[in-house]
């Protein structure tokens, strides 16, 4: 699949990008300038997932994906925060597919996108190293109809 990244702390974008690749999907871009770059770079490279932070500068994670899905309603957005949780409900009724609570681990990933591009994934029963951990972002920063609810893991996914 192809993905675009939106956090906008740089070097998380950088080890989601190593993230994504280890996933054997494909990075289009990953932007760090805020809710409008990310926008911006959807609307450029119509990507088939949209991994975004909730907490960035000039519109937060939830406006950019509301903005996203009023333009293609069958975009895929997985929602990422270290500081928003998981319970929250504007995460419930944004209309994400999934989210991801900061910080987490690359098997945690790998499942999200293979769930979202239908595909089988083989859970890990060992425990994973501290680097496989993605680190929180920096402090600067009920269920949709449509999408289902969400699964209480370390990720939630918004199908039903």
């Amino acid at each position: 699949m192809r993905v675009l990244i939106a956090d906008d702390d740089r070097l998380l974008c950088e080890l989601l990008k190593e993230y994504v690749s280890a996933c054997d999907h494909q990075v289009v871009e990953a932007v760090s300038g805020g809710g409008v770059a990310a926008i911006q770079s959807f609307t450029k490279h119509a990507p088939d997932v949209l991994l975004l932070d909730i907490l960035m500068p000039r519109l937060n994670g939830f406006t950019v994906c509301s903005n996203v899905l009023s333009r293609n309603p069958n975009a895929k957005v997985v929602l990422m925060s270290g500081q928003v949780q998981a319970d929250y409900p504007s995460v419930a009724l944004s209309g994400a597919v999934a989210y991801l609570q900061k910080p987490f681990r690359l098997e945690q990933l790998r499942t999200v996108l293979h769930s979202i591009a239908g595909l089988e994934c083989e859970a890990e029963d060992s425990e994973p190293e501290e680097e496989e951990k993605v680190a929180a972002a920096a402090p600067s920063e009920g269920s949709s109809p449509d999408r289902g609810e969400p699964l209480r893991v370390a990720f939630r996914s918004i199908a039903a």
